[in-house]
Formats: structure tokens, sequence, C-alpha cells
């Protein structure tokens, strides 16, 4: 039997060879319909110390701890300079995201043989030691300090939303208010609902201003410079918005001689967790679990590792 989980344990002493045989039970149980997913509310733990596998910066598969492999998800998805409580924030999110992914249904996973890659617009971003060490130059000690505390005040922490793992959507700014889950795609997600947020007004997105010539917003939309307004009626907000590469669906436009001009609102999807509204309202003083339940309606938050 393939472990379609790609999960791996570390056995050193009876309670993890237990822990091993709970999982080979859950592995029968996902080829009748049932995932290790759906037992992990039943508050069934994990050693402190999983490895998944992921598909590395290389293209390649590799194993790596989940917690370490998570500083360098942190360290790309969010700012160092971020206040510490959006940053653990961010963690559970990204945390949430990966075992979320951790399906034992066949074809129902992004990858046939990782849990996640690190291909920022298929699943999350990442950056290695030696690329943080590049960016950050003589700062990189001081922000890895801070990206690990995150993590590592965090470990083990997920959200669940009716017993179910959620899938951690997040993106870097709303403008205001985020997105219901049917805004952007097509299905409805209960605990991806609007929220008003009043806390991304420092985000240097909050508000845009992106021009196009008629003849170029044309050639993008696939019509005529005379079409340009029918075909706008026509498609979907989330549809221009990737056509045009604006900024956010949550836009207005003019047309003003031989261009047209998209007043946006925000940078991203705009469903799920607002990375700068997590900042601004941890500077405001609200801890991470508080953030986490601003953006995402009627979640809870445990930890699935083994408690010392």
């Amino acid at each position: 039997m393939k472990l379609l989980l790609k999960l791996k344990m570390i056995c050193q002493n009876k309670e993890a060879a237990a822990m091993l045989l709970v999982f080979g039970a859950a592995l029968l149980l996902g080829s009748l319909g049932l995932t290790l997913k759906s037992l992990i509310p039943q508050r069934i733990s994990l050693p402190s110390s999983p490895h998944i596998t992921i598909i590395n910066q290389k293209g390649e598969l590799e194993e790596t701890e989940l917690e370490s492999f998570l500083v360098g998800v942190l360290a790309a998805e969010m700012p160092a300079s971020f206040e510490l409580e959006a940053l653990k924030a961010q963690a559970i999110a990204a945390r949430t995201y990966i075992v979320n992914n951790m399906d034992g249904q066949t074809g129902s996973q992004r990858h046939k043989d990782a849990v996640v890659c690190c291909n920022f617009a298929h699943c999350q971003a990442y950056y290695s030691t030696e690329d943080l060490k590049k960016n950050w130059g003589r700062d990189f000690s001081r922000n890895y300090a801070r990206i690990q505390q995150a993590v590592q005040e965090t470990a083990g922490e997920i959200m669940l939303y009716d017993n179910e793992v959620i899938n951690a959507l997040y993106f870097s700014t709303c403008g205001g208010k985020t997105s219901n889950a049917e805004d952007y795609w097509t299905a409805s997600v209960p605990y991806l609902k609007s929220t008003v947020c009043g806390f991304c007004t420092h985000s240097p997105r909050y508000a845009n201003t992106e021009s196009f010539s008629l003849q170029q917003a044309a050639a993008a939309l696939g019509c005529s410079k005379n079409g340009i307004k029918d075909k706008l009626d026509k498609l979907s907000a989330r549809t221009i918005r990737e056509k045009l590469g604006l900024f956010s669906a949550k836009f207005s436009y003019s047309i003003n001689g031989d261009n047209i001009v998209f007043q946006s609102h925000g940078s991203g999807h705009g469903v799920g967790l607002c990375q700068y509204g997590a900042d601004g309202m941890a500077k405001a003083g609200y801890l991470a679990e508080e953030i986490l339940q601003h953006y995402y309606t009627d979640i809870e938050i445990v930890n699935i590792y083994q408690q010392e």
C-alpha cells in the first residue's frame, strides 16, 4: 500500500510505535472513503517532529521536518518585520494549509508524491536558509530568530471547523473588507465569510490605480477596443483581474480618452486571512488566536502534537 499521506514518523519508543499502528489503520480507513484528516479532530496526536515529503525549489521530492519547513514558508509568506502575533497567526494558517493537503484518498492531493510544493502560485512560497541570508543580509540573525519564534510558539497548532481541518486561505491586503469564498470562486465555504477589516490601511496596496491603453486592455480581454465595456460587463471580477493582472478583484474603472483606469482596493484574492490586517490587529494588541477567529468564521484552534 502506498503511503498516500507522505507522513513519516520516527518511532523511538512504544508510544511512537503504537501511533504507527494508528496511522496504518487510518490509511486502511482512507481506502474505505475516510481520511486521516477526518481523524485529527478526534485528538489523535502526532509526534512533535513529523516529516513530510515536499517538492523542493528544484522540482525534486524531498523529505523534511514539518516545523523546519514552516520556517522557510513563513519567511517567504510574511515580512519578518510584522508583529509577532501576526507572524504566529500566519504560522498557524500555513501549518493548517499543509495538514489540509494530507488527504489519504487517491487523486485528491495537489501532488501525486508530495504534500505541497514550493511554488507560491500553486501551494505556498518558500525560502531556503541560503535565500534568506541573501535577502536579509546583516538582518538575517534577527529576522530568522523572529520567524523561528513564531513557528516554535505555535508548534502543532492548526484550525478546525466543525471537526474538519480547514482550507486556510490567506492573501496580502483586503482593502477594508474580506470576501466570501463564493465571491471569488463558485462554492460557498462556511468558515470563509466576508468580514470587515479596519486594520490593513498601512498596506502599500490598500488602494491602487492601474492604467492601460485601450489597445492593451482589448488584447488582454480578447475583444476589440470598442467592445471593452461590453466584455467587462460579461466577465467575472476574478476573470478580469486575472486577465489584466490587477492587484484585486474589487475595482471600479473609467475610460479616459484612449486609456482605461482601474481603481482597486487590496491585493490578492481577498478570501481568508488578510496578512496586513493581521499585522494591524497585532499592533492593536490582539493575539494570534483572536486574529484568526476574526478572519475565519467559527474556527477552533487545536494542537495535534503529543504533549509532554
